[in-house]
This record gives structure tokens, sequence and C-alpha cells, in this order.
């Protein structure tokens, strides 16, 4: 997460340094880091966004993936008709992040047709992947930040990894659009090293916990309450564990 702050501050520099020199501020880099982090979409899947798979006016504002950029024998870029596979058709949540930029995108759009593209160049034609990339390593190497090593894909395995520690692996690979686990586990997850776990923390036992008795129950003498109002005692160890007499104690 501190590396992801690097970078999008990166992007922010950038704009910034275009508009004190006078240069046409661009924001489709940092709108699409934006939207990738969010989700882990690909970056053909982002770039064939268009006005009608974005719906920023929801309750829990998502994009819909139904097509990608394709290349063909010549090597000339179009919109499929597809994703990638059939598991890539899929809705996929926005941060808020996200949200602002794709609506000061669209609003900087000409063209107000339900086809017109989220991502297009100056000239109102596809943004290819390359040029992307070329945008990024540029903004990462003006930064200082190269050593960082970043590139496109790495955003979607962040993701990926991400939702898989904080989730599971299942939601993972729905959310990446792949059609086995096994790809997920393979590519797109970092297992946590041994080195990476709080074991302090996560393997110690409370020495107490304080929690709240209703009247009636059988009490300490000292604990009881002569109001009849629910009474707070500490117990040891954790919840749901009585405490051992003094002999049986460990």
């Amino acid at each position: 997460m501190p590396q992801l702050a690097e970078v999008r501050e990166a992007m922010f520099e950038k704009k910034r340094r275009e508009k004190a020199i006078g240069a046409r501020a661009d924001d489709r880099l940092l709108c699409w880091f934006e939207v990738t982090v969010s989700n882990g979409a690909r970056i053909g899947e982002v770039l064939a966004l268009t006005r009608e798979d974005v719906f920023l006016d929801e309750p829990n504002p998502f994009i819909s993936i139904t097509k990608t950029l394709t290349r063909d024998k010549k090597g000339k870029y179009f919109i499929g008709n597809a994703p990638k596979t059939a598991s890539s058709v899929r809705v996929l949540p926005l941060s808020a992040e996200a949200v602002e930029c794709l609506k000061l995108r669209i609003s900087k759009l000409s063209d107000l047709s339900p086809k017109a593209l989220i991502f297009p160049t100056r000239y109102g034609t596809i943004w290819t992947p390359q040029p992307l990339r070329d945008r990024l390593k540029r903004a990462l190497e003006d930064a200082g930040l190269e050593h960082l090593e970043v590139h496109p894909h790495l955003f979607r395995k962040t993701v990926g990894t991400l939702v898989a520690d904080n989730l599971n692996i299942q939601s993972a690979t729905i959310m990446l659009g792949h059609s086995d686990v096994r790809q997920t586990q393979k590519a797109y997850w970092r297992a946590p090293k041994p080195t990476d776990l709080d074991l302090g923390t996560a393997l110690e036992i409370p020495k107490f916990k304080t929690i709240e008795v209703s009247p009636g129950t059988p009490l300490p003498q000292e604990s009881k309450s002569n109001s009849g109002d629910p009474v707070v005692i500490e117990i040891a160890g954790p919840v749901n564990h009585l405490p051992l007499p003094e002999s049986e104690a460990p």
C-alpha cells in the first residue's frame, strides 16, 4: 500500500508539471490507475470502456466488463465484441477516487454517444496499451521510482493478492475474471511469508476479557450488584473460557 501511494503521487506530480509548463494536462493515466487499483481489471478491459459501461450514479458505482481491446493479424487494435473469456464478463466496483476521476473524464468527452470511449487519444481513437506503459514508465522515472519496476499488470496482481488475503481466493478469482482458481493462486496471489505475519500478536492469548452478565447469574461475592443491574466483570483467558482455580492453572 505505501508503494501504491508513491505511484499515485508520481502521477499527480506529472499532471502538475504539465500544467506548470503550459502543456495540456492529461488525466488519463491517473484515472486508468484509479480504476485498475479499484478492481484489478485488465488493461485492455479498461481501455475498451465506453459511456454505456460506466455506472457512476448507482448507490455502489461500478463498471460493466463486456469487451476488451483485441489485435488483428496486422497488429492493429480494435474493440472486440466480448472480453477474453466467458468468465471475464462481470461487474466491478469503483473506489471513490475512481468515481471522481471518471466523472471528470466523462465531462471532457466531446462524443456524447453511448459508444464513446472513456480513454480515447486526443484524436478520438483507441488509446493502446504501449503508449500507456510508456507514460507510466516516464512518470515513475521523473519521480525517481524506477527501482519499483512497476508495470500495468502488477496492479492487477496486487488487487488479486489484497482480495485473496482480506476475503478469499475464490473472491479474487471472480473479481479478476479467471475461469479457474488455480490460475489465480499460481500467478496472481503472493502468499504471505512467515516473516510477514505478526505471530506474536496473532497467537497471543489475552489475559483478561471484559464481559457483561445478566442479573441472577451466580457470581463471586465481590462482583454482585445490589441494584439488580447487569454487572461487568473480568475473566481470565479468551471469551467463553472460565477461569481455572489457582491449583489447576498451568
